[in-house]
């Protein structure tokens, strides 16, 4: 029998209403509207949390994404490199999904990423399993919960299990996560139940959450120094061709060592606002630092100011790498699966995506979207 499950703007009002939904304006996950009280309340229940399951640090991991537009450059290098092969060719954002994630003791998980491509370009013949990430296709190349419900149990599951035997632990762990759209609602857990997810109370991550408390941004220093690096170091082919050139395999490739050569102390402060009472490292650091990647580019691409390079580092801060959906956007989505739903031939083959539009699947995406807008409330 299938379900029909039609949606239309007096329906979502309805809804908005019955449970209190309120329409808010919000760049991704930065917003924090908690004061030092609700801080002070969230870290010490986070304590007791790990104090009553008997945690160790290495049994606590922290995952977030971020946007990564991977080909930009300083705006007058850039309009240089355009006009010198496609003069008046407007330039598109090109741009990927990151996925961090590490324990407080310092080990990380390899990287994920998130491309529109099924294949990287330039890598059609290769194993994708050889890559030096965790990559996954969108067609718009953002995180949500399909895929990250199959990275948390085929990639992070099984990396923290041999992890946990190789240290000698018991095999249970969490992952901390904050509360947005790409991420599945509270109970997501093994079928064990020994590794499971906590949240992060709604409006926090921006103080709390550890992946955001320099790592991310960090590893994007770490990547533009190496960008630029590579660009002019080039023999015998210009800026121009080399930046045309490049693509998204180059991307993976300087992004994956870029996360890999980020520093062990980088990993391990980063939890000191969540978990304080984790034995802090010290101050030692060989990581990259916003200053260090300015002077490089200014010295190689003699075009620059600080004010072309500080608009360049920050041309993807406010990318969260997940689509925040208007109203009008998750009617047509509903709209548009239960569309497809109308063709199921009952067969049980999935398609690219890990889908089959049944009716059970359509229930399951309908209280998706109910969790999502609920994670939008202020």
């Amino acid at each position: 029998m299938i379900f029909h499950f039609k949606t239309s703007s007096g329906w979502l009002y309805g809804w908005q209403n019955r449970h209190g939904v309120k329409k808010v304006s919000i760049q991704g996950e930065k917003i924090c509207s908690i004061g030092a009280n609700e801080i002070e309340k969230c870290t010490k229940n986070f304590k007791i949390f790990v104090e009553n399951h008997g945690f160790t640090s290495e049994q606590v991991f922290n995952a977030d994404e971020t946007g990564l537009n991977y080909k930009a450059l300083p705006k007058k290098t850039l309009d240089f490199c355009v006009n010198s092969y496609a003069p008046g060719w407007k330039v598109q954002k090109q741009r990927i999904t990151l996925m961090v994630s590490a324990n407080s003791s310092g080990y990380r998980l390899p990287l994920v990423v998130v491309h529109t491509a099924k294949r990287p370009r330039c890598d059609t013949k290769s194993n994708m399993n050889a890559l030096p990430v965790a990559y996954y296709a969108q067609k718009n190349a953002w995180m949500d919960q399909t895929i990250f419900r199959d990275w948390f149990m085929n990639s992070f599951v099984p990396n923290v299990r041999n992890y946990l035997m190789s240290e000698g632990l018991s095999q249970k762990a969490v992952l901390v996560l904050d509360n947005v759209p790409s991420h599945p609602v509270e109970g997501f857990k093994t079928d064990d139940g020994n590794i499971f997810c906590y949240f992060l109370p709604p409006s926090s991550t921006a103080v709390l959450q550890p992946m955001d408390q320099s790592v991310i941004e960090t590893l994007k220093h770490r990547y533009w120094k190496k960008f630029i690096q590579d660009l002019v170091s080039q023999e015998n082919i210009d800026l121009a061709d080399y930046w045309k050139n490049y693509n998204i395999k180059n991307a993976i490739d300087n992004v994956a060592d870029s996360w890999s050569e980020l520093s062990s102390t980088t990993l391990e402060k980063c939890w000191n606002k969540l978990w304080p009472n984790t034995e802090s490292p010290s101050n030692n650091s060989d990581d990259v630092s916003r200053a260090d990647v300015a002077t490089s580019t200014s010295s190689a691409l003699p075009l620059e100011n600080s004010e072309t390079i500080n608009e360049w580092l920050n041309c993807d801060e406010n990318d969260c790498g997940y689509e925040l959906l208007t109203d009008e956007q998750i009617i047509n989505k509903v709209n548009d699966e239960e569309e497809n739903n109308d063709d199921y031939d009952g067969t049980d083959n999935n398609n690219e995506n890990g889908h089959n539009p049944t009716a059970s699947f359509l229930r399951q995406e309908a209280k998706i979207a109910a969790s999502n807008l609920e994670k939008c409330i202020a």
